[in-house]
């Protein structure tokens, strides 16, 4: 039995969501900064599982899942880290905490966008597609401004730099605190946006389905969850990688544009106020 198979073989013993959702809730640790690769790696194997089991994930067995032989493979992908971990974007409603992780300049790349939307000279030629992109953008942040409140995270934090070291593990009543800053009931997330007069729907491009969940033969980082961060299972939504929201929203964005045929006005613009900074 090899190590992958043998890693496998251990996520199938566990409750799925349980599992997936302390895995999410390790990447919002600062101390996990650099190890971002093999959780989200873990992450999507997780979500790609098929476990049928309620059997809970306890401190000890998360321990042993994260710093397995099959992660130990891929932490040589893992770079030293050198962003914020936390920051602050304003936007309609307030300021809201975003997790960047190793997205060089997602931060920078969504007040560009912000800008060229909101607060260009000129109005946006399609009414439409900034109606709709600003309830996307509103969710997003509040989704992460939640994220960030229940987990406890401020802006800033300290990174003391354990390269390439193994996966922190916080004690029990930690991580469910984490757990919880990542897991939502279907109707808990719908209440959430309906408070903020958005529409249920307006994070499904961000959200990905069980039928597009497809495991990977190797164990990698999956595309998927830097498009759709956020998995539906059942009555249950985990955001599985928090540090990818922001690239999703970006995407979601420019494929929203490119869908309504405006996607070259948004680069103009965009280039403009990257440019006049």
């Amino acid at each position: 039995m090899n190590d992958l198979t043998t890693l496998d073989k251990a996520i199938s013993g566990f409750d799925r969501i349980d599992l997936l959702s302390a895995i999410a809730g390790l990447q919002l640790l600062p101390e996990n900064a650099e190890r971002i690769v093999r959780l989200e790696a873990l992450a999507y194997r997780v979500a790609c599982g098929q476990s049928n089991r309620s059997r809970k994930v306890a401190p000890h067995s998360l321990g042993q899942l994260c710093n397995s032989p099959a992660l130990g493979t891929i932490a040589h992908a893992e770079d030293p880290f050198d962003n914020v971990f936390c920051e602050e974007i304003s936007f309609y409603g307030g300021s809201y905490r975003v997790l960047p992780g190793i997205n060089e300049h997602a931060t920078f790349i969504l007040k560009r966008i912000l800008e060229s939307l909101f607060f260009h000279r000129d109005g946006f030629p399609d009414q439409e597609y900034v109606r709709v992109a600003a309830r996307v953008i509103r969710g997003t942040l509040a989704l992460s401004e939640r994220i960030c409140a229940t987990a406890g995270i401020t802006r800033n934090p300290a990174i003391e730099s354990r390269f390439q070291e193994n996966i922190v593990i916080p004690n029990g009543t930690l991580l469910t605190q984490l757990k919880s800053a990542v897991r939502f009931s279907r109707a808990g997330l719908d209440l959430l946006l309906r408070n903020l007069d958005l529409p249920v729907d307006c994070l499904q491009p961000l959200t990905a389905n069980k039928e597009e969940l497809q495991p990977e033969v190797d164990l990698q980082i999956s595309g998927l969850l830097s498009r759709k961060p956020i998995i539906a299972v059942g009555t249950d939504v985990v955001v599985s990688s928090p540090t990818e929201l922001l690239p999703a929203l970006r995407n979601a964005l420019i494929a929203l544009a490119q869908d309504r045929g405006v996607a070259d006005e948004l680069a103009d613009r965009f280039g403009s106020a990257t440019w006049q900074l």
